[in-house]
C-alpha cells in the first residue's frame, strides 16, 4: 500500500476477538477493518460539520425571519370554529 504509515498499538482482549471475528465475517484483513474503522470515524466528523453548518444557517434564516414586521390582521375566528363536531370520531 503506497503512502502507508506503519502503526503499533494494543487493544483489550475483547476488542482483538471482536477484530478478529469481524475481519474474518467480512473475508478482509484486520488492518483493513481497522482502516475502515477509522474512515468512518472521519466521515462522521465530516457529517457532523455539515449538519451543523446546515443548523447554523437555519437558525440564522429563523432569526431574519423573527425580526421581519409582519402585521397583525386581528383574526376574527378561532381554532375552534375551524373544527365541527359531529361525533364521528
Amino acid at each position: 500500500m503506497s503512502g502507508a504509515v506503519r502503526r503499533e498499538f494494543e487493544l483489550r482482549e475483547e476488542q482483538s476477538a471482536l477484530l478478529r471475528q469481524r475481519s474474518r465475517e467480512l473475508g478482509v484483513s484486520e488492518d483493513e477493518l481497522v482502516r475502515r474503522a477509522i474512515d468512518a470515524m472521519i466521515q462522521m466528523r465530516e457529517q457532523r460539520s455539515t449538519r451543523r453548518e446546515a443548523w447554523l444557517r437555519l437558525r440564522a434564516a429563523m432569526e431574519q425571519r423573527a425580526l421581519m414586521d409582519v402585521p397583525q390582521t386581528g383574526r376574527s375566528w378561532t381554532r375552534e370554529d375551524l373544527h365541527v363536531d359531529d361525533g364521528s370520531y
